[in-house]
């Protein structure tokens, strides 16, 4: 893996979310046509198609249901989606989770809503914390990450791949698995 850029929704209504993101992206790219497919694939998101900016609006979601109970939106772009997360969590009244991971360079971006109310916000790049917003919850350890130094070193954390998981699985959300009952993609694009 080396780029991943997704939110991931605990709901069970998939079309739901089809018609925030269809309306999210009508907004945000007015004048162009939103297209909605099904396919055997994401590809190519986060290839040729992919926004390398924190700043440019995704022009591409594809979702699919990876466990059962959560849908998984990838998106090509770096952009974290705050406001689509405080939307859908508020509307679907759920649990919103943004998962941004670049791990060519051990970069991690995780952001967590619940009903429209922002959690928590971590970030970690270059070796140390970017962001640590919002109240710890209640399953964090402090501090986060790995100590990646030997023993009778001073400790160094870093917060890394696993790390992320195990957050992730705090929440209920099994990140980097394969999908339990694989199914179609459903494509939304401009």
């Amino acid at each position: 893996m080396s780029t991943y850029c997704t939110l991931h929704v605990q709901t069970k209504d998939k079309q739901a979310i089809v018609a925030e993101l269809e309306q999210y992206l009508a907004l945000n790219h007015r004048g162009r046509v939103v297209r909605t497919i099904t396919a055997d694939t994401h590809w190519p998101l986060y290839g040729d198609e992919f926004i390398c900016s924190e700043k440019q609006q995704p022009t591409k979601f594809a979702l699919v249901t990876e466990q059962a109970g959560w849908v998984t939106i990838h998106y090509n772009s770096f952009l974290p989606l705050r406001e689509l997360a405080t939307d859908i969590s508020r509307t679907g009244q759920t649990l919103a989770v943004v998962v941004l991971a670049q791990s060519v360079s051990s970069a991690y971006y995780l952001g967590v809503w619940r009903f429209g109310e922002h959690l928590r916000t971590l970030e970690f790049a270059d070796g140390g914390w970017i962001r640590q917003e919002g109240t710890p919850l209640p399953f964090e350890r402090e501090p986060l990450g790995t100590n990646l130094s030997d023993e009778g070193e001073e400790p160094y954390y870093c917060f890394r791949r696993d790390d992320v998981m195990e957050y992730c699985e705090h929440l209920g959300l099994r990140l980097w698995q394969p999908p339990t009952d694989p199914e179609e993609w459903t494509i939304i694009r401009v």
